[in-house]
């Protein structure tokens, strides 16, 4: 444990209203004053959301009846966990919700931020059960043509899965960035965080599945997250957009690889482990459920994306609907206008625990992750993140979250 994990824990410690056990390095550590080393961390590359076609932009750039265990905590010996119709079982056949937050930087960053203390802040205090770490292709892919690869990302990553696992949550790999299937467009991405958020995977992001689900196939308190953000077809997805969404084909100029062969090529390595797998319009939009466009196997969790500009008139159409079939999460939603409302966050909170929203509830309840566990200075707002400087204490749209994590579904 380092000193940013001890001093984030100290200042922690001093800001609860209820004591909070924590370890006794920690403790030692507060009780010395350690002093802050020289290299301290700085701050990140800008993960701010871009506006693209039809005002639409990237976001970030289930069960019904039955308990959720992690509502008092959670617990990663909850798994392995399978579907069932619309809803997620866990080991002992219990109906089970995800509710969780991202944490954001190994998606822009090879090396990442992440400490220990985030994990035991986000299970212990804000009672998550679950957390989504965003991930970056080109970081992991060991290939001696890809100039972006870090030997030591792969042990960052395994790291952030102990460290979950350690503090009673399950936790979420997500495909966040990739590169057309051109190592020098990640490599400028990572550069530049330029040209970041592609339409859809590549024959990369094939590469990078085969590697991640054999190293984690029997692992069940992890999850595979597909693809962050599809976009084929923009805000206005037709029929041919989710025909290229599942079998592949063309977009943009580059060849895109669907759903259903980044599905299959996980199930090839022998993992069973529950897959995520997020719809159209930056992920928001699921309707091709309703038209034949299903990936064909078991174990499949629907995942939607829910922010401000997507309208809660449109929530029900777009996702409620079908959690009458499928097991629904939404691995992000907020409000990154700028306004800092928690709104979205209290609608959506309400929505996903069965509640009416626009004249709608959705069929079964929502598991969820929201955007994002991360103190963004350079936009506070707009990232949007949950957490004041000391990445602990919750703003006013975290508080939304962190309430509605500590009263469960």
């Amino acid at each position: 444990m380092n000193y940013r994990t001890v001093m984030k824990a100290c200042a922690l410690f001093a800001a609860l209203p209820l004591p909070l056990a924590l370890p006794p390095l920690v403790m030692s550590g507060c009780a010395a004053g350690a002093a802050a080393p020289s290299d301290s961390p700085g701050a990140p590359d800008s993960g701010a959301p871009k506006t693209t076609d039809a005002g639409n932009a990237p976001h970030d750039s289930g069960p019904s009846t039955g308990s959720d265990a992690g509502s008092s905590g959670g617990s990663s010996a909850l798994g392995p966990y399978h579907t069932q119709g619309a809803q997620i079982l866990d080991k002992n056949n219990q109906p089970h919700l995800f509710r969780g937050l991202d944490r954001p930087s190994l998606e822009w960053s090879c090396s990442g931020d992440q400490v220990e203390t985030d994990y035991i802040t986000m299970h212990d205090v804000w009672h998550a059960n679950v957390v989504r770490l965003p991930l970056n292709q080109d970081c992991w892919i060991n290939d001696p043509t890809n100039p972006s690869y870090d030997s030591s990302y792969e042990a960052v990553v395994d790291e952030q899965v102990g460290w979950a696992k350690a503090h009673g949550m399950d936790i979420i790999l997500d495909l966040h960035w990739s590169d057309k299937g051109s190592y020098s467009v990640g490599q400028a991405c990572l550069q530049n965080n330029t040209n970041c958020q592609q339409d859809m995977a590549d024959a990369h992001s094939v590469v990078f599945w085969q590697q991640v689900a054999t190293k984690y196939k029997n692992d069940p308190s992890v999850l595979f997250e597909l693809y962050n953000e599809p976009r084929i077809g923009g805000g206005n997805p037709n029929a041919s957009s989710w025909d290229t969404w599942l079998n592949g084909g063309m977009s943009s100029g580059f060849p895109v690889h669907g759903m259903q062969e980044l599905y299959d090529t996980v199930r090839a390595t022998g993992a069973n482990n529950l897959v995520i797998i997020g719809g159209l319009d930056w992920s928001f939009n699921l309707t091709g459920l309703a038209t034949n466009h299903a990936v064909t196997g078991t174990n499949i969790v629907y995942n939607t994306h829910v922010y401000n500009q997507d309208g809660e008139s449109n929530w029900y159409n777009n996702f409620g609907q079908f959690a009458a079939t499928y097991p629904i999460i939404a691995t992000e939603f907020g409000d990154h206008s700028g306004s800092c409302s928690p709104m979205i966050n209290t609608d959506f909170t309400n929505y996903a625990n069965g509640g009416m929203v626009a004249g709608n509830a959705p069929a079964n309840k929502l598991s969820w992750t929201a955007w994002a566990f991360y103190y963004m200075a350079s936009n506070v707002c707009t990232f949007p993140e949950l957490v004041n400087s000391d990445q602990t204490t919750p703003n006013a749209m975290g508080q939304v979250v962190q309430a509605a994590l500590i009263a469960g579904p």
